[in-house]
């Protein structure tokens, strides 16, 4: 067999492939209509000037006018130039840090890029002149071309100026008249338009002028109408799609394929083939429509590897908008077999489709898997009265989808197990898998099939099949179930032990052993049984999904597992990856016995061991024993084999071509009542139902009809089964794909060639070496054949228009080969080609592939700017970033002054801007920013109270969160958990304390591609168990407080303990009641301003057992004679100190003064009377 590669054709061919979920396709209804609305959303536009200044009084001013007449400067506050220290006195106290943090992230929400927020930390003075100077806010509703009279520049040290404005607008009017122009939308308006501008700092510089445009707009969209003449095209061609190329819902492929004795034809041949017979189909049909007047596209969707559905796109002819209308929701795909095959013996009818496996050698590489002989096939011999042949017995390795065409006259029928097997339109089909770990008795357990095909005499429906005339035989096995690797707990014995055999036992039984009964008959339940726990192990297992990140080399070495193809695609694509493995987990307090169980018999089975390294809690990570990563153990059903070195161990197993099976084990930790994850948190080791890995196997699960329980209880190996299953599904999807991506035309091949083909010197049209490899590359959509091939220009003819005519031709190197089994045609003629000029040619790229794969990543407009300056010449480059809902891009346009010299590889990048991980399926861990290790109820008792108070200390933990609590997730037996914890108050000074464990998780809902889980520490732990004789702070009074903060070092002490004195007088204390919520603030502020007279000290709760809040004063006794020199006013009489002299001088004189009069009084005045 030949595997064909097919180049694109330049027949538009109106149909592609697309992969989505049945549920997922919405079709139009062609009597409905469309609403006529108004539409308002607001969107934000970023500009960015990379300039780096000193701070000065004449850095930087800003020049608006608002396109109303308001002219205006605004010019740089030179006070904050005072501020380039101020975050280093910020994190000298963490309290003050935390705070300023919190005003941050209150104050520059809304104004994005705020670099220099710590503005606000000196006084809201400051912080709102800043908003003040740096915001433009524009009133009223304006056209757009309003946007063009707007005035916004920035002038740098008085000599250079950025025009802000212009860039912001240009972005505005590009991406806001896309809008305006679409169809059927007219009144457009823009609105509550304003301008900010953000600039960075750094010690004594400034850098990086931000600019953001946020404007509301709204406009008027005209919906349509029902149409008759649509509806008629809708409806006939529904009717003759499904009569013409489908017929009973099944589409009929009948393309010849070689034959040969028990044919294994590989996935992506079979799919290859069908691909090319649906688009042969597809196109006659799209012909036959003639279709002028929607512009209509049909379109295949793949639900499952074995059914499709079709939809027609096309153009509504009212309001030019695209929709979709569901043609057949499930279409079976059929093989059938040409006349030439139906004529061929039976074995050479009979067809095998194994599962594609990665190879061992080569983690990326996927293969067919091959079957290995086990039993040589027998030549033809006669067996009574008809013809036996047998083809021997081969091996597999995953599951075989096992078909056979029979013949017309319905003669013949395929047995398996001697069963016959279900038969339609003469095609047997039934798929063979490992079912030795299968609980359905009718099955059997089996993974041993014997395959035949029996031809009876019969040669018109009016005879019956009772004459045998030959039987074809072949046995097949299917190996892909592992061995079970059982880790049992080594003192494990609960038929002797009786506090073992409580935790199984589901009942209470008397002491000899029967069951004890309540009042009304019924069994009594036993509180001490754990249904998590294992009986025969006397472990909890745990199914847990291992991420190793992008590296498959991370996986243990000497282990094997299948990985999801499109993480595969995106690791060989140099983005992130995540790669992994599933493997049961559980806890055993002392050694444990390893032993195979006998349910499952795989020959070569190669067993070794690994120490998980416990201390790193976010990575997997292997770490040496022993002066060694890997260590070979032998293990067998021998129940003395026992391991016991204390630690937590990793145990692979694996067969031949088969899928390693991996066990964890912890071994010395004492509680084996406990599941592995609440032991051992480890970020890269989850459960995996909650994992992106587990949700998808789930929803697989799902679609295959199995309920939500049956899933969560099915055993490790039956996991792994599935999981190889779901792989194969996905493989299938991955094939289907590439096949249309090989033959469909959905690209402008005229455009394609202009980036390959240029003029030469002579002006004649020329493809170079490199670029003629690079696009036959792209012609081909597959490197595996380049080698072989050879594109060149053969011809090249000129018109007068300036266009050209070109022929290319593809060829094989290699004369042995033959070229038509490597591509469909020879030769491609382009008409009317115009290619680039040789000038363009000669300007130097500017490479943006390394940038665009970190695009994957959840990166913020900042992060991508950083990475965007460390491009080779990103100076030569100006960057406009713009964001609408979660999408965000940037445009990378070369300046004005380069253009001549460079250009870049792609003008425009978009990625997504939010706090999940971005997928191929859009799988969302919604616990990934909830950053919560513990919460403590802090003495609540009510059990609502409780309830409102964990769920509002989560949301307060959730960065940028609108998961909500009973829609999108929930918290496991979370009332029971509570009631228990309310009624267990704890005083802090006894421990250990009780620690419940509340376990979040994603909701069951089968329409939502969310997972994940976190676990929660829950406790309830008070400074003292007396209830306070008060219920409210607020009713108490306290008295001020006052102290000497000047040269006491122990101030801080001597506050606290006359707080504590004041609290006492009310029965209250700072070490069980209450908290002092800004005492570092406080004391912070009275040690670097000794002026302060007085600061309020807040009092809160400590506990739920009070409410309400206080204040205390607490004043600077050394506040009247601690002054600085530099504060006190020059002129003596305005001095306070002045008085302190003055008064002694004025009682000695007034003494001196009484002592002088009364002197005199007797001198003279008595003298004189007398």
């Amino acid at each position: 067999m030949i595997k064909k590669i097919g180049v694109i054709s330049l027949i538009f061919m109106p149909f592609v492939f697309v992969s989505q979920a049945p549920n997922q396709i919405e079709s139009f209804d062609p009597d409905t209509f469309e609403q006529t609305f108004d539409k308002e959303s607001t969107v934000t536009f970023q500009y960015v000037f990379p300039q780096t200044f000193e701070k000065n009084t004449t850095s930087f001013s800003y020049l608006w006018d608002s396109g109303a007449g308001d002219v205006q400067t605004r010019n740089f506050d030179s006070n904050f130039t005072q501020l380039s220290k101020i975050q280093d006195w910020i994190n000298q106290y963490p309290n003050l840090k935390a705070r300023f943090q919190q005003l941050y992230n209150n104050q520059c929400y809304n104004n994005r890029n705020c670099q220099n927020w710590y503005f606000s930390v000196i006084s809201n003075i400051y912080w709102e002149k800043y908003v003040k100077n740096n915001t433009f806010e524009i009133p009223g509703t304006h056209y757009l071309d309003f946007l063009n009279t707007v005035d916004l520049r920035i002038r740098v040290n008085d000599n250079q100026i950025f025009d802000m404005g212009k860039k912001l607008n240009e972005q505005a009017m590009e991406k806001l008249g896309q809008i305006l122009r679409a169809p059927n939308n007219s009144y457009f308006r823009i609105q509550d338009i304003s301008y900010k501008i953000s600039v960075s700092t750094s010690g004594n510089y400034f850098s990086n002028f931000w600019g953001t445009l946020r404007l509301k707009y709204l406009y008027h969209h005209t919906g349509f109408q029902p149409d008759l003449n649509l509806k008629n095209f809708l409806e006939t061609t529904k009717t003759r799609f499904n009569n013409e190329v489908v017929s009973k819902n099944i589409l009929n492929i009948n393309k010849r394929i070689d034959v040969e004795p028990n044919r294994v034809i590989s996935l992506d041949e079979q799919i290859q083939k069908s691909v090319e017979v649906i688009n042969e189909k597809l196109t006659n049909f799209s012909r036959e429509l003639n279709d002028d007047v929607y512009n209509s596209r049909i379109e295949y969707i793949i639900l499952n590897n074995k059914d499709l559905a079709f939809v027609i796109k096309f153009n509504h002819p009212q309001n030019k908008n695209r929709y979709t209308y569901l043609l057949n929701p499930k279409v079976k795909i059929l093989f059938l077999p040409s006349v030439y095959e139906l004529s061929q013996e039976l074995e050479k009818r009979l067809i095998l489709t194994p599962s594609k496996i990665y190879k061992e050698d080569n983690r990326y590489e996927l293969v067919d898997d091959e079957p290995e002989q086990i039993e040589e096939p027998e030549p033809a011999t006669r067996k009574d009265s008809y013809g036996f042949t047998y083809g021997g017995k081969w091996e597999f390795h995953n599951s075989v989808d096992v078909s056979f065409f029979a013949s017309k006259q319905e003669n013949e029928i395929l047995y398996i197990n001697n069963q016959p097997v279900d038969v339609l339109d003469q095609n047997f089909h039934f798929n063979l898998e490992d079912l030795r770990l299968s609980q359905k008795e009718s099955l059997k357990a089996i993974n041993e099939y014997k395959i035949e095909i029996k031809q009876f005499d019969k040669n018109s429906n009016e005879q019956e099949n009772e004459q045998l005339l030959a039987v074809y035989q072949i046995d097949l096995v299917i190996k892909s179930a592992n061995s079970v690797l059982d880790i049992k707990w080594f003192a494990w014995n609960p038929d002797k032990n009786i506090e073992q055999k409580k935790l199984i036992t589901p009942y209470l039984t008397d002491e000899n052993g029967e069951f004890l009964l309540d009042s009304l008959g019924n069994r009594v339940d036993n509180p001490d049984f754990d249904p998590l726990l294992d009986p025969k192990t006397g472990t909890k297992k745990e199914i847990v999904w291992v991420s190793i990140g992008s590296n498959l080399d991370n996986l243990p070495m000497s282990t094997f597992f299948n990985q999801l193809p499109d993480e595969i695609k995106q690791s060989q694509n140099n983005q992130e990856a995540n790669f992994g493995f599933i493997a049961e987990a559980s806890v055993s307090g002392k050694g444990a016995i390893l032993q195979i169980n006998n349910e499952i018999r795989n020959q070569d089975t190669s067993n070794f061991y690994y120490s998980i390294n416990e201390n790193n809690k976010k990575n997997f990570e292997l770490k040496s024993f022993n002066d060694r990563l890997i260590h070979p153990i032998k293990i067998s059903s021998n129940e003395n084999n026992y391991f016991s070195t204390s630690g937590i161990w990793l145990f692979s197993s694996q067969f031949p071509k088969g899928t390693t099976s991996y066990k964890i084990v912890a071994i010395g930790q004492e509680d084996n009542k406990k599941l592995f994850s609440s032991v051992f948190e480890n970020k890269a080791i989850v459960p995996f139902w909650e994992s992106e890995a587990g949700t998808r196997l789930k929803q697989y699960l799902i679609n295959r009809k199995f309920n939500l329980k049956t899933i969560e209880q099915l055993s490790y190996e039956k996991i792994l089964l599935y999981w190889k299953s779901f792989i194969n599904e996905e493989l299938f999807k991955t094939f289907y794909k590439t096949a249309q991506a090989n033959i469909e035309q959905d690209v402008n091949i005229s455009e394609m060639l202009s980036n390959f083909v240029s003029l030469n010197n002579n002006s004649e049209p020329t493809i170079s070496k490199e670029n003629a490899k690079k696009l036959l590359s792209l012609l081909l959509n597959d490197n595996t054949h380049l080698k072989d091939l050879e594109l060149t220009l053969a011809q090249s003819s000129k018109n007068s228009d300036g266009t050209y005519n070109l022929k290319i031709d593809i060829s094989s190197k290699n004369l042995e080969n033959k070229f038509e089994n490597l591509v469909d045609q020879d030769s491609i003629t382009i008409l009317n080609f115009k290619p680039k000029t040789y000038e363009n040619k000669e300007k130097r790229k500017i490479e943006i592939d390394e940038l665009e794969k970190q695009l994957s990543k959840n990166l913020t407009t900042e992060q991508v700017y950083e990475l965007l300056k460390k491009l080779p010449n990103s100076d030569k480059l100006n960057f406009a970033f713009e964001k609408e809902n979660e999408l965000e891009s940037v445009k990378l346009i070369v300046k004005p002054e380069y253009e001549n010299d460079f250009y870049v590889s792609k003008k425009e990048l978009f990625w997504k801007n939010n706090s999940f991980k971005s997928s191929a399926f859009n799988f969302i861990n919604i616990f990934e920013t909830l950053d919560l290790k513990q919460i403590n109820l802090t003495g609540i008792s009510d059990f609502q109270q409780a309830k409102e108070f964990v769920l509002t200390i989560i949301q307060q933990n959730w960065n940028n969160s609108n998961w909500k609590y009973g829609k999108d997730w929930e918290i496991v037996d979370f009332d029971n958990i509570l009631l228990k914890a309310i009624k267990n108050i704890e005083k802090f000074d006894k421990p250990p304390h009780q620690i419940y464990l509340l376990k979040l998780r994603v909701l069951e809902n089968l329409n939502t591609q969310i997972y994940g889980s976190q676990n929660i520490e829950l406790v309830n732990i008070v400074g003292s168990l007396d209830v306070p004789k008060i219920s409210n702070l607020s009713s108490i009074k306290l008295d001020n407080i006052k102290i000497n903060t000047k040269n006491n070092p122990n101030f801080e002490i001597e506050l606290k303990n006359k707080i504590n004195s004041e609290l006492l007088k009310n029965n209250l204390d700072l070490e069980n009641f209450v908290q002092l919520s800004n005492f570092d603030e406080v004391i912070n502020n009275f040690k670097n301003n000794p002026n302060l007279e007085f600061q309020n000290l807040k009092i809160d709760p400590l506990t739920f057992q009070l409410s309400g809040n206080n204040e205390i004063k607490i004043i600077n006794k050394d506040f009247n004679v601690v002054k600085n020199n530099e504060d006190e006013p020059k002129n003596i009489f305005q001095n306070k100190k002045t008085y302190y002299w003055l008064i002694p001088v004025i009682i000695f004189s007034t003494i001196g003064l009484g002592f002088l009069i009364f002197w005199l009084y007797n001198k003279f005045i008595i003298k004189f009377k007398k």
